[in-house]
């Protein structure tokens, strides 16, 4: 899956919703800025990702990025929550 699939699928899981095309192009750009910063905060990226379980993982800088935003789409007005 490219980026934009997988932004989608997590979307659509988390909130119920099927993201439209700005939603996709916002959160594309914050993996991207994301990534960007995380590969040039090496500390940073390994205490996430060793905070994570995953010491082993090739890119930990995408390991990061990705985890903030599903953090990012949890914490929209929109998600879905069990009540």
């Amino acid at each position: 899956k490219n980026g934009a699939e997988k932004i989608s699928y997590a979307y659509e899981r988390i909130t119920g919703k099927i993201p439209d095309s700005e939603e996709i192009q916002a959160l594309e750009t914050l993996i991207r800025d994301l990534t960007k910063s995380y590969n040039s905060d090496v500390q940073s990226t390994k205490e996430m990702a060793e905070s994570l379980g995953f010491t082993k993982a090739k890119n930990k800088a995408e390991v990061a990025a990705w985890t903030m935003i599903l953090n990012s789409i949890y914490n929209l007005d929109i998600t879905k929550n069990r009540e």
